[in-house]
């Protein structure tokens, strides 16, 4: 399913996301056409002919297919002309996930309407849906939460039921034996697409939704959010995601700190303050911004470091000071994480070869 991570929605193209559960060419062509009429309804005429011609490039790739279709498919079409539609046959793994492995897609599923009650079904994501539904269905890390009476083990789209609980957790007691019997497999379920990669509790992806509130007494490893909606739950998930990673960014700067007071060679350590990046953008919508790792060679200690842009004190300085990381430490860090100062920012870092030519220090892509 990797050949699925496919290109964003940027600019004015637009990106269309169907995930098709076993209905065969002809059931999976009638949800097509019902979508490609629903957009008569957008108000823009550029906008509309995007949309038909986009749909009507996987009505085209459907019709070729034989059988149940359990299969991805993604169509780009750009405002020039021209539209790019390809379909991604589902692995036996995510057949299986979805089609009688428990694992339940949330939203709307649309069936054709000649048997309305199939099991089998489609799901459509276009716009700025789109995107983050792929990201999510193909990379998205999951939590753990705790209803009144069940265990799931959940990100935005996707969701599995773990355990059955008697009743409500009612005591700080109760909710920590239960996070310690909680571990991979046993019974948290896998609901990755790449591979069984069941969750393990960590210090941030715990919570108990819906249920009585607990009060002041409950551990930070434990969230409590008053919601059983998916949405919501995934949403607090994230923000805690966020706190626990720059609480991490300030124990490295800190131990950097530490090391220059001490006076040995850091393993961290920081350019001036004149050269810091401001990280805060002035706007409550979310924004994506993207940074690059730099290499660059130490010649003294005849080692490779890199160098990335972290955030610290978000919230009080909006200072993103560069940091330079030795190459073997890296590997915790290189995952996405959010950041966030009035709104909520991703940050993706990504690696440069080490042959690549580096950029000056502190140069901002995306």
């Amino acid at each position: 399913m990797a050949a699925a991570a496919s290109p964003a929605s940027a600019g004015g193209d637009l990106l269309v996301v169907v995930l098709c559960n076993g209905l065969d060419a002809t059931g999976l062509t009638e949800v097509l056409n019902g979508l490609k009429s629903e957009s008569k309804k957008i108000g823009s005429h550029k906008r509309r002919e995007l949309f038909w011609e986009a749909y009507g490039a996987l009505i085209s790739k459907a019709g070729s297919l034989q059988g149940s279709v359990n299969a991805m498919l993604l169509c780009r079409a750009v405002p020039d002309g021209g539209n790019t539609a390809e379909v991604v046959d589902l692995t036996k793994r995510q057949r299986g996930l979805i089609g009688g492995g428990g694992v339940e897609i949330l939203g709307r599923k649309l069936r054709p309407q000649v048997d309305p009650v199939t099991k089998s079904w489609a799901m459509a994501w276009s716009e700025k849906e789109a995107q983050p539904a792929l990201d999510d269905l193909l990379h998205g890390e999951p939590c753990i939460y705790v209803t009144t009476d069940t265990v799931f083990v959940s990100t935005r789209l996707k969701r599995v039921m773990c355990q059955s609980q008697s009743g409500s957790l009612k005591t700080v007691k109760e909710i920590e034996k239960l996070r310690s019997e909680l571990s991979p497999d046993k019974p948290l379920r896998s609901v990755a697409f790449a591979g069984h990669e069941p969750p393990s509790i960590n210090g941030y992806n715990f919570i108990l939704a819906g249920t009585p509130n607990p009060g002041d007494l409950l551990p930070k490893t434990v969230g409590y959010i008053n919601s059983i909606s998916a949405n919501e739950i995934y949403d607090y998930f994230l923000l805690r995601r966020n706190d626990h990673l720059v609480g991490e960014a300030e124990k490295l700067i800190a131990q950097m700190l530490s090391d220059v007071g001490k006076g040995v060679l850091p393993l961290i350590s920081a350019s001036s303050k004149k050269d810091a990046a401001v990280a805060y953008v002035p706007t409550l919508a979310p924004t994506t911004i993207h940074f690059r790792l730099f290499p660059k060679v130490v010649s003294s200690q005849k080692q490779t470091t890199c160098t990335f842009e972290a955030g610290t004190e978000i919230g009080r300085h909006s200072l993103t000071p560069h940091i330079h990381l030795k190459r073997q430490t890296c590997a915790g860090l290189l995952s996405p994480f959010l950041l966030r100062s009035g709104c909520v920012y991703t940050l993706r870092v990504a690696c440069v070869d080490a042959a690549s030519t580096a950029p000056s220090s502190g140069t901002r892509m995306g």
